[in-house]
């Protein structure tokens, strides 16, 4: 048999209204329903969350794949890349990338390096493309053709 206390909230069999554990069921419901730890800890969450995440660096992400990969000489589509990012290229680069992805026969750390690189490089591409940046735009578009061929 549940009865109301106070604040509306149910109290059941075996706690009296006014016992000690229904005047502590009470205020931890309403700790919990003016915020609590949850509702006054989420604003800093998010804040932590979102307001710490890095867009990935190019030059970052291009230096941990040279070095995944080695010599550069030991697969064609990465050494392409490498000079495509670093002329800035970003459009060549993706699509090199994006061929080695295809190929058989990586580790785990160079697919790793890979993935972080072509992520770098299309979020570079994405911002400039954001702020009107017609090169960007234009080599979203070279990436978008390659991809449907």
């Amino acid at each position: 048999m549940l009865s109301m206390n106070p604040v509306g909230v149910g109290v059941g069999v075996g706690y009296r209204r006014g016992s000690a554990a229904a005047m502590a069921f009470t205020r931890g419901v309403r700790w919990v329903a003016t915020g609590g730890l949850v509702g006054r800890s989420l604003p800093l969450l998010l804040l932590l969350v979102c307001g710490c995440s890095k867009q990935p660096v190019v030059e970052d992400s291009v230096a941990e794949l040279e070095k995944s990969f080695g010599s550069a000489a030991a697969n064609p589509y990465v050494a392409a890349a490498l000079v495509a990012a670093r002329t800035n290229d970003y459009a060549s680069g993706v699509i090199m990338l994006e061929s080695v992805q295809r190929a058989p026969g990586g580790t785990p750390q160079q697919l790793m390096a890979v993935q972080d690189a072509l992520q770098a490089m299309m979020a570079e591409l994405t911002v400039g493309a954001e702020r009107g940046d017609p090169q960007a735009r234009a080599a979203l578009a070279r990436i978008e053709r390659s991809r449907s061929q």
